[in-house]
């Protein structure tokens, strides 16, 4: 076998990985979007009222009736979510854009 014959032989070799890696690739992407097609939606629904928008953000419901059914459906104070843990260990305490915006929390 030449040296054009392996040179040749070699490229072949790099051209079909590189067509096989594109190929992959794409399937990959295929097949999450495809997941993402087949996942259903969740609805917004308020803890407080049931209508569609975030428990965060109702104005249905005063501020001490929303801590009066927080604590009788046993929600965390911090996430709203019934994930049966305690505020000091909610994970929403690390994400600092859920947490209250008003200045008198001293977040600005």
């Amino acid at each position: 076998m030449s040296k054009r014959q392996s040179s040749d032989y070699a490229s072949h070799i790099i051209d079909e990985a590189e067509r096989m890696a594109v190929t992959f690739q794409m399937k990959e992407f295929t097949d999450k979007a495809a997941r993402e097609l087949k996942r259903p939606t969740r609805q917004l629904k308020c803890k407080f009222c049931f209508q569609e928008h975030h428990s965060s953000d109702c104005q249905t419901i005063p501020q001490a009736g929303k801590m009066a059914t927080a604590i009788q459906q046993r929600l965390c104070l911090t996430c709203l979510t019934r994930a049966f843990h305690l505020p000091v260990n909610c994970r929403g305490l690390k994400m600092n854009h859920l947490l209250c915006q008003h200045k008198a929390c001293g977040k600005k």
